[in-house]
């Protein structure tokens, strides 16, 4: 059911605009564990033979032109040769400079699991809400309790247990909690009905969260002599929308491209560039969505707005261009720059009336509810 934006006023209404889909999304979507996705993965990669050394650090890369050497101890250690070498974690590697470039936004996160399932469908009996959809389909989507300065996510897992987390920007908000305790002390003059909820739960076993993200991108994340940077270590810019997974889609698809063009003997110089280009203007592009505009997140109208441009934007260029294969094709993307400048610079005003809180409404939010799934435009195939 994709996702739900709930925001205030707390009483005695669960919210003033509710933003989702009421019946179902035209579109296929899903609940990921990305702890079960990422273990499925790593069996899969062992079935097609990759090999997998856990326990193991890397503490050198010597990078030559015929090839790589890495040096490694643990349980796994001793010397490898690699043509290529890519870092996909953490972000720092003996032996490769890693430069990262500041995008000027911060947030600060808590998270943990409490047992059960926490349906936000149940908090409120007002008819007017609870009539907008059957029961119990809003705990399908993925939903966000809006308020000034932060969010809130509750995600309900396939292991029967709920993720619940709260992002926080520095500048707007008090900081967040530090342990269970202080998540409910922090909610409560907040969000009373999640605090309520939650105190009605039990928390999984030392499973409390806490991380302060400030967003980058590296320099550089291609090179012609065959080493590249990707994954976390690449970018990160929010939590919002998720943009980790499409950050980490671009820049695999791209390398992928580049590894498998030096294999054929291309000379692969000027696809790193264009790679370069492609990746760090997304990774850009992103940190704008976010930058200076929690502050807003109180504001129904605001949000409806934002989160329609933003979904448009999205699914109108950048996943267009991702699924068609397009995104780092230098002919298409030279035979379309003129083009592709004016939706960045569309995109640059548009994101800056909305952090000025100067915008225009893109949708009514007035009667309490917007349904994203049911906006033609927005879901048209």
């Amino acid at each position: 059911f994709g996702d739900r934006f709930e925001i205030g006023p707390l009483h005695p209404r669960i919210c003033e605009m509710e933003g989702g889909r009421f019946r179902g999304l035209p579109l296929r979507t899903h609940q990921v564990d990305r702890g079960r996705l990422e273990n499925e993965l790593a069996r899969r990669c062992e079935r097609a033979g990759v090999a997998q050394r856990p326990g193991t650090r890397v503490d050198e890369v010597r990078v030559g032109d015929a090839g790589h050497t890495v040096l490694m101890s643990g349980d796994h250690g001793g010397e490898l040769s690699a043509r290529w070498v890519v870092v996909a974690s953490g972000g720092r590697s003996a032996g490769l400079a890693i430069e990262r470039r500041s995008l000027d936004h911060r947030v600060r996160a808590a998270w943990t699991r409490v047992e059960g399932d926490l349906d936000v469908g149940s908090w409120s009996t007002d008819p007017g809400y609870a009539g907008r959809t059957l029961d119990g389909l809003r705990r399908f989507s993925t939903n966000h309790l809006m308020g000034p300065g932060y969010w809130a996510w509750v995600i309900p897992l396939p292991t029967g247990v709920t993720s619940v987390g709260v992002v926080t920007a520095p500048d707007t908000s008090a900081a967040p909690p530090r342990d269970y305790a202080e998540l409910l002390d922090w909610l409560r003059p907040r969000d009373p009905r999640l605090a309520a909820a939650l105190a009605d739960t039990r928390p999984v076993h030392d499973d409390f969260h806490t991380a302060d993200l400030d967003a980058f991108r590296a320099d550089r994340c291609f090179h012609p002599h065959r080493t590249a940077v990707i994954g976390q270590a690449a970018a990160a810019v929010d939590v919002l929308y998720s943009p980790g997974g499409d950050l980490i889609a671009v820049g695999n698809t791209l390398l992928a491209d580049l590894i498998e063009r030096d294999l054929a003997g291309e000379r692969i110089a000027g696809r790193c560039a264009v790679a370069d280009r492609v990746f760090g203007g997304f990774a850009d592009g992103l940190a704008d969505v976010y930058r200076g505009q929690y502050r807003h997140f109180g504001s129904p109208s605001f949000v409806a707005t934002k989160v329609t441009w933003d979904s448009a934007l999205y699914f109108g260029y950048h996943t267009l261009l991702f699924r068609h294969g397009l995104f780092g094709d230098p002919d298409f993307l030279t035979a379309v720059a003129p083009e592709v400048r004016a939706v960045q610079g569309l995109q640059a005003r548009v994101q800056g009336r909305l952090r000025d809180g100067n915008f225009v409404p893109l949708v009514d939010a007035s009667a309490g509810a917007v349904e994203w799934g049911a906006i033609d435009w927005l879901m048209a195939p």
